[in-house]
């Protein structure tokens, strides 16, 4: 019985064992990334173009406005207004990153993420460091503050905008305190 239900999901998540397109948007959008620039249907691929590749376009018009800049990026919140007036069509624009990284990158130009990434990477080490070194209820305050570092550096990339998220900040927050309690001996 369980070798027919894995049968079935296969046959329904690749089309019926093809690697060709079906209804299922999703599946489509995992094809157009190994099959990319298709015509579907003899309309132009822009009208429907995937996230994926709406992601890699704002990905290159982000790190073109860097090397624009000279490095310096483009100011904080200044990307949506960039991408804009780059826009020539009259559909509605995307306007967001859709990747932290690179919108820290883009806004605040190569020194500033330079820093942000390097202060990112001291809190998850010492995060860990603290978590290896402590026992009892601490440790797992430690744990969950190491581990939702490292869920983070992945998760980052698919919102369309971090840097609006209070919970992100009240997070940040919370790893500090664990820092503090570090340093305090607690």
């Amino acid at each position: 019985m369980i070798i027919f239900i894995i049968v079935v999901m296969l046959a329904a998540l690749t089309n019926g064992f093809t690697f060709r397109e079906g209804n299922l948007r999703k599946t489509n959008e995992l094809l157009e990334i190994f099959i990319p620039h298709k015509k579907k249907l003899g309309v132009e691929t822009k009208e429907f173009q995937t996230s994926v590749m709406s992601r890699k376009e704002l990905i290159i018009q982000g790190l073109n406005l860097v090397i624009e800049t000279k490095g310096l990026g483009v100011g904080g919140g200044n990307f949506k207004f960039q991408r804009e007036k780059m826009n020539t069509d009259t559909q509605k624009v995307i306007v967001d990153m859709h990747n932290h990284w690179v919108e820290i990158l883009v806004e605040g130009g190569v020194l500033f993420a330079l820093f942000y990434f390097s202060w990112y990477g001291l809190l998850l080490f010492f995060l860990y460091r603290f978590f290896r070194s402590v026992t009892g209820e601490t440790k797992y305050f430690a744990a969950a503050a190491t581990l939702s570092l490292i869920g983070f550096v992945l998760g980052a990339i698919g919102p369309s905008s971090c840097i609006y998220f209070l919970p992100m900040y009240l997070a940040f927050a919370y790893f500090l305190v664990i820092l503090k309690l570090n340093v305090s001996g607690k």
